[in-house]
C-alpha cells in the first residue's frame, strides 16, 4: 500500500513539473547576431542580387559563346565560298553565272558575319557591365551583413535597457503606493489633506501608465528582434546581460580618415563614374555632347569633394564621440560605485532603526538608477567603438 502511494505521489509531481511553464531561451548577443545573419531577410535580398548578378554572367558567357561559334562557322562558310570562287576562275569553261551567285551569298554572308560581330561585341561589352553589377552586389552584400551585426546589437542593447528602465518604474511605483498610503493615513490621522491624497494616486497612475508603456516597447522591440531573427514575432525571448570591455585604441584622425576612405564605397563608385565619363569623352565628336559630357563631369568632381567632406566630417564625429562615451562611462562606473556605498550604508541604517522604508527604497531607487546608468552608457561605448571599427572598413 505504501509503495502503490509513493508511486501515484511520484505521478502527480511528474504531472506538476510537466504543467509548468518552459522558461524563454536565452539568447546571447553572438547568438543574436548569428541567427540574423541566417535569417534576415533584407540580407537575404542581397545575397539574391548577387546570385542574379552571378547567374547573369553565366547566361551572357553560354550566349557569347554559342555566337562565338556561330560566328566561327560563318568564317568558315566564308572561306569556303572563296576558295570555290577562285577555283572556278581558274577552271576552264564559262562559270560566270556560278561566280555571280557564289559572290552574291558571299556578301550575303559578310552582312551577317558584321551583325554577329556586332552582336559579339555587345554581349562583351555586357559580361562586363555584368561583372561590375557583381563586383557591386558582393560588396553590397559585405557591407550590409556587417551593417547587420550593428543594428542587431543596437536593437539587443536597447532592449536591456528597456527591461532595466522597466525595474526602475517597477521601484518608483512601489515608492508611489507607499506615499499614497502614507497620504492616507495622514488624512485619517487630520494631519493630511483629500488634495495630497488626490496628488499621490496621480502619480501612482502616471507611474502605472509609464510601466506599461514600457513593457509595450519591450514587446515590439523583442518582436522586431524576433522577425529578424527568423522566428515567430510574439515568441518568448530573454536576453543575456554582458559588460563590454573596451580594448580599443583610438585612432588619429589622419588614419581613420585614409583608411575610411580607401574603402568607402561611395567615393569609388563616384570616382569610377567619373573614369567612365572621361572615357566616354574621348570617343565624342560632337560639340554639343562633348560639352555637356564635360559639365556632367565637373557636376560628378564637385559631388565628389562633397562626399569627401562629409566624410571628414563624420570620421571627426565619430573620434570625438568614441573619446566622450570613454569619459561618460569612466563617470557613471563612479556614480554608480559612490550609489551602492550609500545604499549599503542606509541598508545598515534602517536595520537600526535610524531610517524610514521610504527612505531605504529612495536610497534603492538611486543605487538601481546609477547601476542601468552604467549599464545604458556601458553599451553605448560598446556601439560606438563597433561604429568605429565599421568607420574603419568604409562602412559609415
Amino acid at each position: 500500500m505504501k509503495k502503490s502511494i509513493f508511486l501515484l505521489a511520484l505521478v502527480f509531481m511528474a504531472v506538476g513539473i510537466s504543467c509548468l511553464p518552459a522558461k524563454a531561451e536565452v539568447i546571447t548577443l553572438d547568438q543574436a547576431k548569428a541567427l540574423a545573419n541566417a535569417n534576415s531577410r533584407t540580407l537575404a535580398q542581397y545575397q539574391l542580387n548577387t546570385q542574379k548578378a552571378d547567374y547573369q554572367i553565366d547566361k551572357l558567357e553560354q550566349q557569347q559563346s554559342v555566337t562565338g561559334n556561330i560566328l566561327e562557322n560563318m568564317l568558315d562558310r566564308y572561306e569556303e565560298i572563296q576558295e570555290q570562287i577562285a577555283a572556278l576562275k581558274e577552271a576552264e569553261g564559262d562559270h560566270t553565272q556560278a561566280i555571280s551567285q557564289l559572290q552574291q551569298q558571299l556578301d550575303e554572308l559578310d552582312e551577317s558575319i558584321d551583325e554577329k560581330a556586332e552582336s559579339a561585341a555587345a554581349t562583351s561589352n555586357d559580361v562586363e557591365d555584368s561583372e561590375e553589377t557583381l563586383d557591386d552586389a558582393e560588396v553590397a552584400e559585405a557591407n550590409y551583413a556587417k551593417k547587420l551585426d550593428y543594428e542587431v546589437e543596437k536593437l539587443y542593447t536597447s532592449i536591456l535597457q528597456q527591461v532595466s528602465s522597466l525595474e526602475t518604474a517597477n521601484l518608483r511605483q512601489q515608492a508611489a503606493e507607499i506615499e499614497l498610503q502614507m497620504a492616507r493615513t495622514r488624512l485619517q490621522l487630520g494631519t493630511g489633506t483629500q488634495s495630497g491624497v488626490y496628488e499621490k494616486a496621480i502619480r501612482l497612475s502616471d507611474q502605472e501608465k509609464e510601466i506599461a508603456s514600457i513593457r509595450q516597447r519591450i514587446r515590439t522591440a523583442k518582436g522586431t528582434l524576433n522577425d529578424i531573427l527568423g522566428r515567430d514575432y510574439s515568441a518568448d525571448l530573454e536576453l543575456s546581460d554582458f559588460v563590454w570591455t573596451s580594448s580599443l585604441d583610438i585612432p588619429e584622425y589622419d588614419t581613420l580618415l585614409d583608411q575610411a576612405r580607401s574603402r568607402y564605397q561611395a567615393l569609388k563608385n563616384t570616382g569610377q563614374a567619373i573614369e567612365d565619363a572621361e572615357e566616354d569623352l574621348e570617343d565624342t565628336d560632337d560639340y554639343y555632347s562633348h560639352m555637356l559630357l564635360t559639365l556632367e563631369i565637373q557636376e560628378k568632381k564637385l559631388a565628389l569633394e562633397d562626399q569627401k567632406l562629409q566624410l571628414s566630417q563624420s570620421v571627426d564625429n565619430l573620434l570625438y564621440e568614441v573619446s566622450l562615451q570613454q569619459q561618460t562611462y569612466k563617470t557613471a562606473q563612479l556614480d554608480c560605485q559612490q550609489a551602492l556605498q550609500k545604499y549599503s550604508w542606509d541598508k545598515k541604517r534602517y536595520e537600526l532603526g535610524q531610517i524610514s522604508k521610504m527612505t531605504l527604497l529612495t536610497s534603492e531607487l538611486e543605487y538601481i538608477n546609477a547601476r542601468n546608468q552604467q549599464a545604458t552608457e556601458n553599451y553605448a561605448l560598446f556601439l560606438a567603438e563597433h561604429q568605429l571599427q565599421l568607420a574603419q572598413k568604409g562602412i559609415l
